[in-house]
């Protein structure tokens, strides 16, 4: 192919490095009013030269086949297409606002998403560009698969599910041979090559999978895991550095799982990659982004020295993301059993209560997940939940609260989303424990995470604190909103 027939772009949720803030990335799933523009205006500043790491990934792939392509920013986009563009490829996060963090924040304000918002704009500039110019249009990403059914309505030639590294080559060479919805053969691990440019938050994989076999969550569908090799994990974190982004965010389901041994963590594999990862020249920061707490309670020796290592390397705050979703053992032995793998004896809630020990002592900071209206769940598995909110609720971890929502192919693909004016009082109850848990981490957490930070002080001192505070008043509004239409329906 001649020149850059092939563009792939984002829209701009995607296109910001948050000011370095990981945790920013929760804002784009507000509705867009006064207060959250303002937070998005603030936070989620653009940056042309970075992409998401889904997109640098189908960048690599593309030019080790000899395709010609070109990543652009959604804002260049009427610049950069032209007659010569043959396929223009979009990443989508949560295009149609039906994720469950999007779901959740909808019950404060009531409108379309930031995701909705930006996702359909991007469209609407390249429908009227395609229009001209006659490209075809490929969708990916973790949210693509909401688009299924909405092909035409935001003229998607091809949809596509799964990972890039097999089949998005063919699929522009031979488009011929695909239809409208193409599923990406599964990768081996040392086939997920170094991406070759920087990535939003410095985002570089260490591992693909996570082999838990959650039934509500896709990321079963990708198989058990599978380690990037630790050369090519160097390689895209040396070319980050080289375009500036040196504070690197390591990408896995589980980075404590990396080459673990039947899910108890190595701790030697573990060290060696902090240990590598931080010889690479320029690096500042490295932070994980998912882990797991039964990994934590299965190998406490890890976590001290992993701890002794980071310090001594300079590290003045480190945290990453678990999944809790409930506090009940029953509930997660009915929907998640592999959670707590290997440690199927003990009692999830005591497995997450150890956890949170251990990396208290340490000074690590949690942001879990605890999920509401799983199928199956009764009043007692709330109960559980709530119990293990105020029981950890002085430890450095927040508690996420997110609404069920089904997965496309996965065992739960064809339950109902949980939707708020089904909310029992104990399950208000639990949100609430869940929100103030934000709250208090904010005033903990806040003056470590924003050391360094460019974010205006109004934001750091006040903002986030404001934002969530206000959370509890919408909760209350609902439930009156909810209460007004039972007693007319009667």
């Amino acid at each position: 192919m001649k020149g850059n027939e092939v563009i792939l772009t984002a829209d701009r949720t995607q296109t910001s490095n948050f000011r370095s803030f990981i945790y920013a990335g929760f804002i784009p799933c507000f509705a867009k009013n006064w207060l959250t523009n303002i937070f998005f205006k603030t936070i989620v500043k653009q940056r042309k030269d970075l992409a998401p790491i889904g997109l640098r990934v189908c960048e690599t792939v593309l030019l080790r086949a000899g395709i010609n392509c070109s990543y652009v920013h959604s804002n260049d986009l009427k610049k950069q297409v032209n007659e010569k563009t043959k396929f223009v490829c979009v990443s989508c996060v949560d295009p149609v606002g039906k994720g469950p963090t999007s779901q959740l924040f909808k019950i404060f304000w009531r409108g379309k998403t930031f995701l909705e918002i930006e996702f359909e704009r991007l469209m609407n500039t390249i429908k009227n560009l395609k229009q001209k110019y006659g490209f075809k249009v490929i969708v990916g990403g973790q949210g693509a698969w909401r688009l299924i059914n909405k092909e035409k309505e935001f003229n998607i030639d091809h949809l596509f599910l799964g990972e890039a590294e097999k089949t998005l080559p063919d699929l522009i060479i031979n488009p011929e041979n695909y239809g409208l919805i193409v599923n990406g053969a599964r990768p081996k691990a040392d086939e997920i090559m170094p991406i070759t440019h920087a990535s939003v938050l410095g985002a570089v994989e260490i591992a693909r999978g996570c082999g838990r076999g959650c039934k509500f969550c896709s990321t079963t569908l990708s198989g058990g895991i599978r380690n990037v090799p630790i050369e090519n994990i160097k390689e895209s974190i040396k070319n980050n550095i080289q375009e500036g982004q040196r504070n690197i965010s390591l990408r896995a389901e589980d980075f404590l799982l990396y080459k673990h041994k039947k899910f108890i963590p190595d701790t030697d594999a573990v060290l060696n990659l902090f240990k590598e990862c931080y010889d690479v020249k320029g690096l500042s920061d490295l932070q994980p982004v998912h882990g797991s707490h039964s990994a934590v309670y299965s190998n406490p020796d890890l976590i001290f020295k992993l701890d002794k290592l980071l310090k001594s390397r300079g590290a003045k705050f480190f945290g990453f993301q678990p999944g809790i979703e409930t506090g009940s053992d029953r509930l997660l032995c009915k929907t998640m059993r592999g959670k707590k793998f290997p440690n199927l004896k003990e009692d999830w809630a005591d497995i997450v209560y150890e956890s949170l020990k251990i990396t208290d002592k340490v000074d690590w900071f949690t942001c879990s997940t605890m999920m509401i209206g799983l199928p199956g769940e009764t009043e007692n598995d709330i109960r559980a939940s709530i119990n293990l909110v105020d029981k950890t609720k002085n430890f450095k971890n927040m508690m996420v609260p997110q609404f069920f929502v089904p997965v496309k192919f996965t065992s739960f693909e064809n339950e109902e989303s949980y939707i708020f004016k089904n909310m029992t009082s104990l399950k208000i109850q639990l949100l609430k424990a869940c929100f103030k848990s934000i709250v208090g981490m904010v005033d903990k957490v806040g003056r470590d995470y924003f050391a360094g930070i460019r974010i205006p002080n109004v934001i750091k001192s006040f903002g986030v604190k404001k934002l969530f505070n206000g959370l509890e008043r919408s909760i209350e509004k609902q439930l009156k909103f909810i209460k007004q239409l039972k007693y007319s329906a009667t």
